[in-house]
């Protein structure tokens, strides 16, 4: 017997979606509702995305201009609907980003692995020491910092800056340099992650990860057909 499928839809997709002509959205919302019922049915054209660094992610086929992009791990039923955009952009997106479980929290992340330094600042700004010197990477971690993004952490200079990244840094990271950032002590905030933290086991497997209350944040979890038009028509309302 076949598993039921489960489908979650990130933030980000949710957010872009909202932007789209009304005509595209019309054309993604049946392409979801049309996956939740036979993911490997026709016209889904579920593809592997050349030169992308992380193998869980596809495109799939919106019409034939517009392509999304969904995480999957072999052998689940679980679809993680991250991105939709025209074809070269939607792809563009993808092979820059990693869907990954953070060992350090447990909830899972989408992140660009193509950043290693922040932008140069601008000329005249001046600064005695990058604004996180004196954290530890061990401590940056422990936060929810990604490993492949500590050398751009470390390179952001300037509040300014900091903001800027905002898009770069996954948002349960982001929020606890922020508080960083503005002056909370180092423990508090360390205090404060560890307090999120899901009981579970913490593994690769991106549908346990689901279960993790701040992958939660991140992701609509959708079972049912019901939902999904809920969840779907929620950002045009």
């Amino acid at each position: 017997m076949a598993q039921p499928v489960t489908i979650a839809i990130s933030t980000d997709f949710l957010s872009v979606y909202a932007k789209l002509p009304k005509n595209i959205q019309n054309r993604t919302n049946e392409f979801v509702q049309k996956f939740q019922n036979d993911p490997s049915g026709p016209g889904i054209n579920f593809e592997r995305i050349r030169g992308c660094q992380d193998r869980k992610l596809y495109s799939v086929r919106i019409d034939d201009t517009y392509r999304g992009i969904v995480a999957r791990q072999d052998g689940t039923s679980t679809y993680f609907f991250l991105w939709v955009d025209h074809h070269d952009e939607a792809y563009e997106w993808a092979v820059r980003r990693r869907c990954a479980v953070n060992h350090a929290t447990g909830a899972i992340q989408i992140f660009n692995v193509q950043y290693t330094e922040a932008a140069e600042e601008e000329k005249g700004e001046e600064y005695e020491f990058p604004l996180f010197h004196a954290i530890s990477d061990t401590d940056l971690i422990a936060l929810g910092v990604p490993v492949e993004l500590l050398p751009f952490v470390r390179s952001l200079k300037t509040q300014e800056s900091f903001g800027r990244a905002c898009c770069q840094i996954p948002p349960d990271a982001f929020e606890n340099l922020a508080y960083l950032a503005g002056g909370i002590p180092l423990n508090e905030v360390l205090d404060m992650a560890a307090s999120q933290k899901s009981d579970l086991p913490v593994t690769d497997d991106l549908t346990e990860a689901l279960q993790n209350p701040v992958t939660q944040k991140s992701f609509v979890i959708i079972t049912g057909e019901e939902e999904l038009r809920q969840i779907m028509s929620a950002p045009l309302e």
